[in-house]
């Protein structure tokens, strides 16, 4: 539209800058805050079991979880959700309040009970079948809409699902309803207004956007303010700025038109009781959903693909700071490929083609997000344990390496102390030096570089000190073989014992994670969920600890642990020191 208003003569442009005539200022105010707090408060809104439908401050917190949708992704588990159907038809819960925003604003012209019909239906857990495609979002969502209207006038074929995920017609789900007046018979204004609308799109979107806000969370880092303060874009002073802080943006304000959709009036024509008028338009174009799922979808996958690098980072044994490659634990390394494929499986999501059908595009999208996410989060698990391991390996191998020091190369024949003694400082640092995972698998070999280390500080040390050479009492090289001979004997002993201990549970060096913020998330994966640390060894497989994880991931039970770890921080910068 193009508007043929004057600007009033002498008032300067920048007088009328302060009269916020098309929102903007509105969309300004709404993304102030920060995303952590917004999340919180999303989860509170979640949490809620009442949610009560005014008609124009509805949030997509709040159709996410009368939708229950974390609980109803389940992974190849058949609960006519979004993933799978009844037939040809999937279950979209018509607790969706853009569905009832319409009727509730009073413009679109339809009864009362019809209204407190759709709400009884919503408080009985009685959820109509809707077909899964057939909608392009243009004159709203005409098609699905009218599979529940098919329920409200009682077409035979109209089908539902119940409270206990029972198949009903539409004469017992009014039943099971406690609807109390017959089927309706609709008027002229009621047909297009049930039908003429953006809600099925809307609805998916808020649910999409409720969990492509919990996950976004998992990935911030929150490390010195002052980095991302000098960058100034809106988001990074939170999140990594080269790459999380536009896609939160993106985030953020998708799901903040969202809730600005929801609480629209998109029927046509509308009706303006007060002028006794009829307005016409096109509220129902879901143009801003298709195009707001569309920048979320390239944002969430802006997200896997940090999240992939970061993955073939700490798989890789040149990057990750000593752990074996690919992360694998077993004794033998040739025979344990740890998570080598799940490298390989990572990439696949990640390269993955990331109006109702861009939101639904963007649930599958959603689903590959919470796939890396779940091989990502047990391979930081794995991590984690093999570091703890690494703590209580390289223990054992210093204190058994200082033993046999002391009884092969520090005390003489006649058990007094030799001057060796003192080198014990030297060869306790050249095990600090060498990584314990490049050995450990047979720790007094020659070849490796433990044995190599130890070798040479005592060569070097015999070079310096030739005059004690000359002395069989005090020569180091007439000590070498003994020295390594006891390791050969006693190292692996102690080294199996020690690993055995960690796998027990009995580990002599408690593992570090339970010091750090994080510690939910791990006890989370660790504990409810029985994922363990993964050898070639066992039985169970990476996909079987991964089906726990994401299934878990689904159904929302990772909120809990990852609000916990995150209950000291807020979206408030921490002061520069």
């Amino acid at each position: 539209m193009v508007s043929t208003e004057r600007i009033p003569q002498g008032k300067p442009l920048s007088s009328l800058s302060s009269v916020d005539t098309l929102s903007w200022g509105v969309a300004a105010d709404s993304l102030k805050g920060g995303h952590l707090d917004e999340v919180k408060h999303m989860v509170s809104e979640y949490r809620r079991p009442l949610v009560k439908f005014g008609g124009e401050a509805l949030t997509f917190s709040q159709v996410a979880a009368v939708a229950k949708i974390l609980e109803g992704l389940h992974n190849g588990v058949d609960n006519y959700g979004i993933t799978t159907g009844f037939g040809a038809n999937f279950r979209l819960r018509t607790k969706d309040g853009a569905a009832l925003q319409k009727l509730l604003i009073r413009y679109s012209g339809i009864r009362f009970e019809i209204l407190e019909a759709i709400t009884k239906l919503l408080n009985h857990n009685v959820t109509p079948c809707l077909p899964l495609r057939g909608s392009v979002t243009a004159s709203g969502d005409i098609i699905p809409l009218s599979y529940i209207v098919g329920l409200l006038i009682g077409r035979p074929n109209s089908k539902a699902i119940g409270p206990n995920r029972e198949p009903l017609d539409a004469q017992a789900a009014v039943r099971v309803a406690d609807i109390d007046s017959e089927f309706f018979e609709l008027q002229p204004k009621e047909r297009l207004a049930l039908v003429n609308g953006t809600a099925v799109g809307s609805t998916m979107a808020a649910m999409v956007l409720f969990e492509a806000n919990i996950l976004a969370v998992l990935l911030p880092e929150f490390i010195d303010h002052l980095i991302y303060k000098l960058k100034h874009h809106l988001g990074q002073i939170e999140s990594a700025p080269q790459w999380l802080g536009p896609q939160i943006e993106l985030i953020r304000f998708a799901t903040k038109s969202i809730e600005k959709e929801m609480n629209s009036i998109n029927d046509n024509p509308f009706v303006d009781v007060s002028r006794n008028k009829a307005l016409h338009c096109a509220n129902f174009q879901g143009t801003p959903i298709g195009v707001l799922m569309d920048n979320a979808r390239l944002a969430i996958a802006a997200i896997g693909k940090l999240m992939f690098a970061q993955f073939s980072k700490f798989v890789n044994d040149f990057y990750n700071n000593g752990l074996p490659t690919s992360l694998s634990s077993g004794s033998n390394p040739s025979l344990d490929y740890g998570f080598k494929g799940t490298e390989v499986a990572i990439a696949s999501y990640y390269v993955n083609s990331l109006g109702l059908i861009f939101a639904l595009k963007t649930v599958e999208v959603i689903g590959l997000l919470k796939l890396m996410l779940t091989t990502f989060l047990v391979a930081l698990c794995q991590a984690i344990d093999l570091r703890h391991l690494d703590d209580n390996l390289k223990d054992i191998v210093k204190n058994t390496m200082g033993q046999i020091a002391k009884k092969t190369l520090t005390t003489g024949t006649d058990g007094k102390l030799r001057p060796l003694r003192f080198y014990e400082k030297d060869l306790l640092q050249a095990v600090d030096r060498v990584y314990i995972f490049t050995y450990i698998d047979d720790p007094s070999s020659a070849t490796y570089p433990l044995m190599q280390n130890l070798r040479q500080v005592l060569v070097e040390h015999a070079m310096i000190e030739r005059e004690m050479e000359k002395n069989p009492s005090t020569s180091i090289f007439q000590n070498i073989t003994a020295f390594e001979d006891e390791l050969k004997v006693v190292l692996p002993k102690k080294v199996e014992n020690a690993r055995a201990r960690v796998e027990n549970g009995n580990a002599a060096i408690s593992n570090k994670i339970k010091d750090c913020r994080s510690y939910p998330l791990y006890k989370f994966v660790r504990g409810p969920l029985g994922t363990g640390l993964l050898t070639g060894q066992k039985v169970t497989s990476l996909g079987e600890e991964f089906d726990k994880v994401f299934n878990a991931m689904c159904q929302g039970k990772i909120i809990d642990p990852m609000m916990e770890s995150l209950k000291e921080r807020n979206s408030a910068p921490l002061p520069i020191c």
